[in-house]
């Protein structure tokens, strides 16, 4: 068990713990889990980035309200967001390690774990933050800059705030500025396995080790309040946007699996490695499915000589490659060599992407040489 209290002069006092547990059942056999309650405070960044201002024009914040004008001149100001609370998390985990006896030298594991990510930052559009604070939600509402700025304590769950009892020195003003600044707005949630083995052993005259290191990710999403225009009447709905196994669209989480097997050799001053990265296959959009309030953004396809021709507003794609929604599975194989010339002096040689493959997984790079000197 542990437990932590911190007092953050922006934020205030916030509490953390952590319960874990393991069980060695036998020689081969242990059990592990955890489950522990997180924060992430803002960083410098996140509360005062410097902003720019751009010309807008902003609507009178209460629609009653006849005694200034519809509409006046504002500014955008994008930046940080000095009102920013924690982002907190709920993270749970249990796994199993295996050590074989009748396999000398063999580690394997595999461990489970499930992440919510509750009031994480996000940026909002140039319009959003007006209408969503006249719905009442204080998050947005600290993004407003009025002629006259008073408060909106009142204006929680009050939907309209020109409703009795909801209306504040807020609304009887022009808006000046809109910051597009971050808030503790979405709610982020992945689950997944981790998963790794390795193996030991001696090899010719020196020393070998061989090793799995994987990750399957099921769940990348992203849970978000959106208005939307229903009967007429501004209407808050959360929509939730899946990301697990796309590398492009409104969001993306990359792929589903991604692993890399490693086998390095030592022989004296020698040393030889190689790590051949997997990434599985993906979508580069998935558009927004099962959300019917959306507009379905997809991918359109020309034939164009007996080939599909993507037509994307999103999307990857690089020279001498036609542009499909889909993106195989691909493997990248890194060699690696060393030599210690003394106690002091390293020599070191990389090659990454042998096989020079225009491949999503390490960012479209293709293959790189690498040479240098270590010393101490």
């Amino acid at each position: 068990m542990a437990g932590r209290i911190t007092n953050y002069s922006f934020s205030g006092l916030v509490e953390t713990w952590k319960l874990g547990a393991t069980s060695q059942v036998n020689d081969d056999i242990k059990l592990r889990v955890t489950w522990s309650y997180d924060i992430r405070q803002p960083d410098v960044w996140d509360l005062y980035a410097p902003g720019a201002n751009s010309g807008n024009t902003c609507p009178r914040f209460d629609p009653s309200n006849l005694s200034i004008p519809a509409n006046n001149s504002c500014f955008n100001v994008n930046g940080g967001n000095p009102g920013l609370q924690p982002e907190k998390a709920n993270t749970i985990a249990a796994g199993i390690v295996l050590t074989p006896s009748f396999l000398d030298g063999v580690t394997a594991s595999v461990d489970w774990y499930q992440i919510h990510l509750h009031g994480a930052l996000f940026t909002p559009g140039q319009t959003e933050p007006i209408t969503r604070c006249q719905q009442g939600d204080l998050s947005y509402c600290s993004l407003l800059v009025f002629q006259n700025q008073g408060s909106f304590s009142a204006a929680r769950g009050c939907g309209l705030v020109s409703r009795d009892g909801c209306a504040g020195a807020d609304t009887t003003s022009q808006i000046l500025f809109v910051k597009t600044a971050p808030v503790n707005a979405a709610l982020l949630t992945t689950a997944g396995f981790d998963f790794a083995v390795a193996y030991g052993f001696d090899l010719f005259t020196g020393s070998a080790d061989v090793g799995f290191n994987g990750n399957y990710m099921y769940d990348f999403s992203r849970t978000l309040s959106q208005l939307f225009n229903v009967g007429g009447v501004p209407t808050s709905i959360p929509v939730n946007f899946q990301g697990a196994g796309t590398t492009g669209g409104y969001y993306s989480g990359g792929n589903k699996f991604r692993g890399t097997l490693s086998f390095n050799y030592r022989e004296g001053a020698w040393s030889f490695g190689t790590n051949v990265r997997i990434n599985g296959d993906s979508v580069m959009n998935f558009g927004n499915e099962g959300n019917t309030l959306i507009p379905l953004q997809t991918v359109t396809f020309n034939k164009i000589n007996g080939q599909n021709v993507a037509v994307t507003s999103s999307g990857q794609s690089y020279q001498g490659w036609t542009e499909t929604n889909y993106n195989a599975y691909a493997v990248d194989l890194d060699l690696r060599a060393s030599y210690k010339w003394s106690n002091n002096i390293t020599l070191f040689g990389a090659v990454d992407n042998v096989q020079d493959l225009p491949t999503f997984g390490n960012g479209g790079q293709r293959r790189s040489y690498r040479a240098g000197v270590r010393w101490n």
